[in-house]
């Protein structure tokens, strides 16, 4: 492991010493974990953001191709249809 040292607010501290009593981790681990869900959660948003991103470019291609001829939408209807 790496030392690091921080500053925190009065009321991060508060809440930080009260959550360490309530769960009898040290300090440390509660930072940790911490660190370790919002790095997680800053991914799982990236990773959303690249598949929006992904279905935007599919969505301008079909849009780009125009309209549907009819034949293809009957076909499409008659899929739909079958899967429900």
């Amino acid at each position: 492991m790496v030392r690091k040292q921080l500053y925190l607010e009065v009321r991060q501290e508060r809440a930080l010493k009260r959550l360490a009593k309530k769960t009898g981790k040290t300090e440390a681990e509660i930072l940790r974990e911490a660190l370790d869900r919002h790095t997680a959660e800053l991914q799982r948003e990236q990773d959303r953001l690249k598949v929006w991103e992904e279905q935007k470019d599919f969505i301008r291609q079909w849009i780009a191709k125009g309209p549907v001829p009819k034949a293809e939408r009957v076909l499409v209807d008659s899929n739909r249809a079958r899967d429900v």
